[in-house]
């Protein structure tokens, strides 16, 4: 699990360099963009025919949880879900456009 984390987490930082900035370095990201995206993929297929992850004995109302835990979670969604959903919003309104290499930070 933790290789195919790690190839998602690279995929992610890659697509968001080659939204974020231009040139070579852009150019570098689309290249690691391309290698992650061929692991993930590569981890989905890998898992995907992995088939006795779960025992046959198991079934579904073995591993169901109990009716007062799904409340509790879907209550906790419930006011969770919109928080994240418009702090995701206003960040990325905030970091919104290119970074180029002739831009300074400027501290008054």
């Amino acid at each position: 699990m933790g290789i195919g984390l790690i190839f998602g987490y690279t995929l992610q930082g890659a697509t968001w360099l080659v939204l974020k900035t231009e040139g070579d370095l852009q150019q570098w990201s689309r290249r690691m963009a391309h290698y992650a995206l061929f692991g993930v993929l590569a981890f989905i297929l890998l898992i995907s025919l992995w088939q006795f992850i779960v025992p046959p004995s198991v079934t579904l109302w073995d591993a169901f949880a109990a009716p007062l835990s799904h409340q509790f979670l879907l209550i906790g969604t419930m006011f969770l879900l919109p928080v994240i959903v418009i702090y995701v919003i206003w960040s990325y309104w905030v970091f919104r456009g290119k970074v180029r290499g002739d831009m300074d930070y400027h501290a008054e």
